[in-house]
């Protein structure tokens, strides 16, 4: 994951929440290195590959449906079979080109990196065209944050045109406001809405405070690292005091609903 120092000229891209890609691209709007050219040989999950000779490959920057998380299991779970479903025919029939990126491994020895299907003199992007879909949601904390913006705008469009998983409650944009809602939504990634009231500064995170009472109310925190850039981080966190913002992330329990926050390409601004 790139860190927040990198991200910091770059955050908070604010016409990603009020712009829908016209038409659906086959390459990102952003710079990609070209990477090397592999097989397939079967899709491991929704989001993942193996490959040929021998390595998993996991798509960078999104989060693709699973029915673990939303109490059901992989079969019986549409959105999850679906997304799978549309990963094998991205695929199929076609050679793979990987983009590296900075994040190389993850915990279960997986490579991390932005994946191309090549064939027909065609190169398709496939964590785009998974977003773009309805069959994936964007995951900052996955990411070196190269490609966020585009795959946000496609987000946005996918879920104005209810495809995929955006036709299911289960995948709603939540309220912070809602913090009854977001107790109940305890260890699940969300998106949740809502207006900051307060920012606050103690040790190495900023909290952001969407509601009056921060032993109840929903909380999204920010790591920040060591060294010089952590003031001018710490500035730009603060001046979204009364702004509207888009957060996205795992909920967890800390006093109230919590979310961390790792990498800032995980905030939207909604405010023009």
């Amino acid at each position: 994951m790139r860190s927040v120092v990198v991200l910091a000229v770059a955050m908070l891209i604010g016409p990603a929440a009020h712009t829908v890609a016209a038409a659906a691209s086959e390459t990102p709007g952003c710079t990609l290195a070209s990477g090397q050219i592999a097989a397939v040989a079967r899709v491991l999950s929704p989001q993942s590959l193996l490959l040929a000779d021998g390595r998993e490959v996991l798509l960078s920057s999104i989060l693709a449906p699973v029915g673990e998380t939303a109490g059901s299991d992989s079969q019986s779970w549409a959105p999850e079979r679906e997304a799978r479903e549309a990963l094998e025919g991205l695929v199929r029939d076609n050679a793979i080109e990987i983009s590296p990126t900075g994040l190389k491994i993850d915990r279960y020895g997986r490579s991390i990196a932005h994946v191309f299907a090549v064939g027909g003199g065609k190169r398709l992007w496939l964590s785009g065209a998974l977003v773009e879909s309805g069959n994936a949601r964007v995951d900052a904390s996955n990411s070196d944050g190269a490609c966020v913006p585009d795959l946000l705008l496609r987000e946005t469009g996918a879920r104005r045109q209810r495809a995929g998983l955006w036709q299911n409650p289960v995948y709603a944009i939540r309220s912070a406001a809602n913090t009854r809602d977001l107790k109940r939504l305890f260890d699940s990634f969300q998106i949740v809405d809502g207006r900051i009231a307060a920012v606050a500064l103690i040790k190495s995170r900023v909290y952001l405070n969407f509601g009056d009472n921060w032993r109840w109310d929903f909380t999204a925190g920010v790591t920040l690292p060591k060294g010089t850039e952590r003031d001018q981080i710490t500035l730009k966190l603060k001046a979204l005091q009364g702004r509207r913002v888009r957060v996205r992330g795992w909920v967890e329990p800390r006093n109230g609903p919590f979310l961390s926050i790792n990498n800032l390409d995980a905030i939207e601004l909604l405010d023009p």
